[in-house]
């Protein structure tokens, strides 16, 4: 498959215009990768002389190396030069000028370190090496903004404007594109194992977690995975699901395949999602397996779009669900069915969009009118919720980062479900009706039904009419009146209960 892999994600469009061009991944040691700033003083570390050996004669050497002491923790080596006592500088000097102080450590370096270049102002001290140094903050920075999916540079642009300005942000955006990239160099072919270590972990720790994988051959075929507020959502609102795959979610080029329904505020939620090599009947139906597993019960309708594999794998493992396709791709497949003079007609198409879109007609009437079932806009939730996904996703991902892309989107789901919640309680309606209907219906309903609802009772109150009520062979029968605004006739409709 190809490798779309890019660890500055979506940061390049600025770094070529200034003609940047990546450092040496090895600039600093290794250790240094872990420090943070505070655990540098500045001073020359032996490693840095190391170089300079070659050229030594056994006197220099010997010299050279008495100069060699323990820092103050004694962890680091330094090199301490030797120079006439009378330019060494003086603890609590007093100068008259900063012109004095350049001089005297102009004297001073010539004598101790043969320096070979001016000496930087206040304003040029952020591009030293030592300045663009990451310290723990700006490393946990770009890791954070990545959950998000923020890249390296895009990370160091907000870091920017957070500090007022990059002349306050010692790294430049090639430093945290190298930190980024030699990120993704320690975790290298390890990927798969760390997202499956990390899975086991969560399931290990947390209550009613649910965690499947396949290996095959030594590679990650498919995941699923659903916490326990994933079950309870399923509980409540699970009797309608739809799902979809997504593609270009990470490097590997595995498809996401999300599992969403619909709660009480009419919000999409997710019920749990799996990761899976390949679109195959056996991987779907290993899937599904799955998402039955941790859930239990059945759904009663299934929405899909239009593809066989998928049909083939709901009935072999959701046989008593009812399996509907995606309005969406019947509204797409007229284009490859119909000719393009009967697409161009008006009134065809107005035809065509209400008997698809009529939810009175009978299931035995479309079905002879259509040969393709129809759905509702569940399915179109699921794209919904795809694009939704795809914010925090990107085909350059590993799969560590798109786990941690994953974590951040539905944290901002469950925020808003909890905001809706909050809402809901705190809710003041004002009752506009002299019905008890309405003060029931505010006790039952979240915020977002309840208007709904009131839109109908109120519609029932200015344009329904009770003609008559009979009682026929143990039946009552009532004759109702529907009118429009302008209370023209608009329909009759007779109902019949069970006295």
């Amino acid at each position: 498959m190809p490798d779309c892999f890019d660890y500055s994600s979506d940061d390049t469009e600025d770094d070529d215009q200034y003609g940047e061009e990546d450092v040496n991944c090895n600039e600093y040691d290794d250790d240094d990768f872990y420090k943070s700033d505070d655990q540098f003083d500045g001073r020359n570390q032996i490693s840095d002389y190391a170089s300079e050996g070659t050229n030594r004669t056994d006197s220099e050497e010997e010299s050279f190396n008495s100069n060699v002491v323990d820092s103050p923790g004694g962890k680091i080596k330094l090199w301490k030069p030797i120079v006439p006592k009378d330019l060494m500088p003086d603890v609590d000097a007093i100068y008259q000028s900063l012109e004095e102080v350049v001089e005297m450590y102009k004297l001073y370096a010539d004598k101790a370190e043969n320096h070979n270049h001016p000496l930087e102002t206040k304003e040029e001290r952020r591009y030293s090496k030592h300045a663009r140094r990451l310290s723990y903050k700006d490393k946990e920075f770009i890791v954070r903004s990545s959950t998000s999916n923020i890249g390296a540079t895009k990370a160091h642009k907000l870091q920017a404007s957070l500090q007022g300005g990059y002349e306050n942000v010692g790294p430049e955006a090639i430093d945290y594109k190298n930190f980024r990239r030699k990120v993704g160099n320690i975790i290298g072919d390890k990927d798969a194992q760390v997202v499956v270590d990390k899975m086991n972990m969560r399931k290990d720790e947390f209550h009613n977690y649910t965690f499947e994988y396949k290996f095959v051959d030594s590679v990650l075929n498919a995941m699923f995975w659903a916490d326990e507020t994933d079950k309870l959502y399923y509980k409540e609102f699970g009797d309608v699901i739809s799902f979809d795959a997504t593609f270009r979610t990470n490097k590997y080029g595995m498809i996401f395949v999300p599992f969403t329904a619909i709660d009480n505020h009419k919000r999409s939620i997710n019920i749990g999602a799996g990761l899976l090599s390949n679109e195959s009947i056996e991987s779907y139906r290993w899937l599904l397996e799955a998402f039955l597993k941790a859930h239990v019960k059945h759904p009663q309708l299934v929405l899909t779009y239009q593809d066989p594999v998928i049909l083939q794998a709901v009935q072999a493992i959701f046989p008593n669900s009812n399996h509907r396709l995606c309005m969406w791709h019947i509204m797409k497949k007229l284009q490859a069915k119909v000719s393009a003079d009967f697409l161009k007609n008006t009134d065809f198409r107005k035809r065509f969009t209400k008997l698809v879109w009529n939810v009175y007609i009978e299931p035995e009437v479309f079905e002879s009118r259509h040969a393709t079932p129809r759905s509702d806009e569940n399915y179109s939730r699921s794209e919904s919720v795809n694009s939704f996904f795809n914010k925090y996703s990107n085909c350059g991902n590993l799969l560590i980062y798109f786990m941690m892309n994953y974590d951040t989107a539905i944290g901002k789901q469950r925020n808003a479900q909890q905001k809706l919640e909050h809402d809901t309680k705190n809710a003041k309606h004002e009752m506009t009706l002299p019905s008890g209907l309405l003060e029931h219906a505010a006790v039952v309903y979240t915020k977002k039904i309840f208007y709904e609802v009131k839109k109908e009772i109120f519609k029932a109150a200015w344009y329904y009419s009770l003609d008559s009520v009979e009682k026929i062979d143990g039946w009552q029968v009532i004759m109702i009146t529907q009118t429009d605004k302008s209370k023209q006739l608009k329909i009759k409709c007779k109902v019949i209960f069970i006295v």
